[in-house]
């Protein structure tokens, strides 16, 4: 697995933004990015299930986002649809405007 802070040191800048009501939201990472579509709350996570919009060419083809809040952060954990080389996780921390 990938942490997504190594990801992120690289130059990869990842948003993720969801719904107030917790049931969508958006992703993005640099030039691909798309929806969040929920599936279920489980032992204090919340799953969605990425559906890449744009640049399907470059991102790894969708996949699940396991996301908890922590602390002041929210750890986000990536399983990729095309397999286990291109997961990744971490913990992000809220953008300032």
């Amino acid at each position: 697995m990938t942490p997504l802070g190594s990801a992120l040191s690289h130059g990869y800048r990842f948003r993720l933004t969801i719904s107030s009501d917790g049931a969508s939201g958006r992703w993005a990472l640099n030039v691909c990015g798309g929806s969040l579509i929920y599936i279920r709350s489980a032992r204090g996570f919340t799953y969605f299930r990425e559906r890449v919009t744009y640049g399907k060419d470059v991102c790894s083809g969708g996949g699940v986002d396991r996301v908890k809040r922590v602390n002041t952060g929210i750890y986000v954990h990536f399983a990729s649809a095309k397999g286990d080389a291109y997961d990744a996780a971490g913990t992000l921390r809220r953008a300032t405007r």
